[in-house]
């Protein structure tokens, strides 16, 4: 085992958490090679230094408690690189419904008619028929 690789992926870990992909992606920047690297991440993942799963599940509420929808959710962890299909089964049990309805009522009093406010919403990655779902429950209360 590189154990310079190992004290500088411990060193990235110790400053932040990151992703399989990510930590992977910055220590083939640094030159090292990738069976190395694999070597040293499956390494991690035992001792639960890395662990997907949770960061995902700590990042997507992170990310709707700054308001954003599923959807901006999605594009943010696809731009980071990882699977797909992995990031739509975090969403799927980690989204949290009614905290996504709270900020769609939130948001939607920033803009005022209807149109505007679907557009807005839909900008912040908000499903469009939760949309409608949330503005309609709300007409229904006044």
């Amino acid at each position: 085992m590189n154990i310079d690789l190992l004290n500088y992926s411990l060193k990235l870990l110790g400053n932040r958490d990151y992703f399989t992909i990510e930590l992977k992606m910055k220590l083939i920047e640094r030159g090292y090679k990738e069976k190395e690297i694999d070597e040293i991440i499956d390494y991690l993942k035992q001792k639960k230094f890395l662990d997907d799963d949770s960061l995902l599940e700590k990042k997507i509420s992170i990310l709707q408690n700054k308001g954003w929808g599923e959807f901006k959710i999605l594009k943010y962890f696809l731009e980071k690189g990882l699977e797909k299909n992995f990031v739509k089964e975090g969403i799927k049990n980690y989204l949290d419904l009614k905290k996504e309805k709270e900020n769609i009522k939130r948001l939607s009093q920033k803009k005022d008619s209807l149109e505007k406010k679907l557009r807005y919403l839909i900008s912040k990655g908000f499903r469009e028929s939760l949309i409608l779902e949330v503005l309609n429950e709300k007409e229904d209360e006044i």
